[in-house]
């Protein structure tokens, strides 16, 4: 059983190890009724939701204490629980409930009216200011008010049952309807809305953007892109592609040499193939080497009407010259690859894949001559990527790091097609130290560094996993005490859960 695993027989240890693990990307979702409880309120409602199948965490641990002093289960658990109660501080998490077999852990908490970046003191000023913040996170203003409200959410991997999420609201709602006093009842609004997690960080970041001036773009891009954006990751591919479009055209002998070089012939068949290069023939004369005319296909050659022309230069006929094939970048390739097109795309899709929504995401936000490649707003975190297509250098490091540092970024990441210099990570690492010795509580936004990018990349998988755990461990951290949570959750999620 779970519970004994996790019971207070285990010192608290946070979820530490729970972050560190290699584990997919949890897709989490939260649903809000503007209900409260009281702590003896809340405890009734963990009894009833134990009679209808959601049995927490806590509640469960409980029992075994109670067991284990003799204390009596029955009722509503109120006198009996009254230390437990304050002590796991029901006014933030109230319990979590676990299916390691669906892949998904529920929970179910008090939150004061909440925006992305955490509490907010709701009193009448602040209600004032924030009051187009609060539309972000509610459907209704007049939903943020002050004082608690329930909170029920779910994490599951990719193939868990969000969908138990809806189960277990109305599971909620049934154990406070005949568990807490029917008077304060009839005044409780036991509706759920869902939250948008992330919406608020990124509308309220461009919005006062494009108040100072900024401009930006919205992720737009169809299948067929992606498609060619992850053949492009191929670093081969890639480098010839941009070999011939620095050259503008080039004569296919050119690249091939004397021996036809076969691995280059089948890159060059592979971008032809793919569209990103067009071919066209010259007919050269053989004596001057100037060209006689531009052919569509070779075989236009052969056409009665060109075969017997003859060369004024040397008396050849045309179909004694020689013709040579002219690689030339097709326009798909040229957008595709001005302004590292490919890798924003690639990118977004494989945000948008793990579960970021795309109207969280903006590219090429540009203010005074700065420009931010792609901005993701990430559950609670404001993510900034700087794309290249190059080895990402020193020359590079500082830009990057002034626009985390001006526009707050929570966390920036360096993707590079290539790989980051030494000395670049080594400024990202002198400046992390010299921030902690100047403030030991407070520093610049994380930095870290993706290499080789191409699909489905381990790395931004990493990075967003460790976003999801520190989002569930803020959600869940405060209160349960008296066990080991992080311990619970590593069982819970352990990668034989999902297999």
């Amino acid at each position: 059983m779970l519970a004994r695993t996790i019971g207070r027989h285990f010192p608290t240890e946070g979820l530490s190890a729970f972050q560190t693990c290699n584990l997919p990307l949890l897709h989490i979702v939260e649903r809000y009724s503007t209900a409260r409880l009281d702590r003896d309120e809340a405890l009734a409602v963990l009894e009833g939701l134990a009679t209808l199948g959601f049995e927490g965490v806590g509640f469960k641990s409980l029992k075994f204490s109670a067991s284990d002093f003799k204390i009596p289960m029955s009722g509503k658990l109120v006198s009996q629980v009254s230390d437990w109660a304050e002590r796991t501080n029901l006014s933030l998490l109230i319990d979590v409930f676990p299916f390691p077999h669906k892949s998904t852990i529920l929970y179910l908490r008090h939150d004061r009216a909440v925006t992305s970046s955490g509490f907010v003191d709701w009193g009448e000023y602040q209600v004032r200011l924030q009051a187009d913040l609060a539309v972000e996170n509610f459907e209704d203003v007049s939903e943020a008010a002050p004082g608690m409200m329930l909170v029920a959410g779910v994490a599951a991997v990719p193939h868990g049952e969000v969908s138990l999420l809806d189960s277990f609201c109305e599971a909620v709602s049934v154990s406070i309807k005949k568990n807490v006093d029917g008077r304060r009842v009839r005044g409780m609004d036991l509706s759920w809305k869902t939250r948008r997690l992330g919406a608020r960080d990124l509308r309220t970041f461009i919005k006062g953007a494009q108040e100072q001036g900024a401009k930006y773009e919205p992720p737009e891009y169809d299948m067929k892109e992606v498609n060619l954006t992850e053949e492009l990751s191929s670093a081969d591919l890639r480098r010839k592609l941009l070999e011939i479009m620095r050259l503008s055209k080039v004569r296919a002998t050119d690249l091939l040499g004397e021996d036809v070089d076969k691995k280059v012939a089948n890159l060059i068949d592979r971008l032809a193939g793919l569209g990103l290069l067009s071919r066209e023939y010259l007919l050269v004369c053989a004596k001057t080497g100037h060209g006689l005319a531009r052919l569509v296909t070779r075989e236009e050659i052969t056409a009665a009407t060109l075969a017997n022309v003859r060369c004024g230069q040397c008396g050849n006929r045309f179909a004694e010259e020689k013709v040579e094939e002219i690689l030339l970048p097709s326009e798909v390739a040229r957008r595709l690859t001005e302004g590292s097109r490919w890798m924003r795309v690639l990118l977004t899709n494989q945000l948008v894949t793990e579960g970021v929504q795309r109207e969280d995401i903006v590219w090429n936000l540009s203010q005074n001559g700065e420009d931010i490649d792609v901005i993701a707003s990430v559950l609670d975190r404001l993510v900034f990527f700087e794309l290249k297509d190059r080895e990402f250098g020193l020359g590079d490091a500082y830009p990057f790091s002034y626009r985390v540092a001006r526009y707050q970024g929570d966390l920036g990441v360096i993707v590079s097609a290539e790989k980051v210099a030494p000395d670049a990570r080594k400024f990202f690492e002198e400046q992390r130290e010299s921030a902690r010795r100047l403030s030991p509580f407070a520093g610049p936004a994380s930095i870290s560094f993706i290499e080789g990018f191409g699909p489905k990349n381990a790395e931004l998988l990493n990075l967003l996993t460790r976003i999801s755990m520190r989002y569930l461990s803020h959600r869940l951290s405060p209160g349960l005490r008296s066990f080991d949570l992080g311990h619970a959750m590593q069982a819970m999620f352990d990668s034989k859960a999902w297999e």
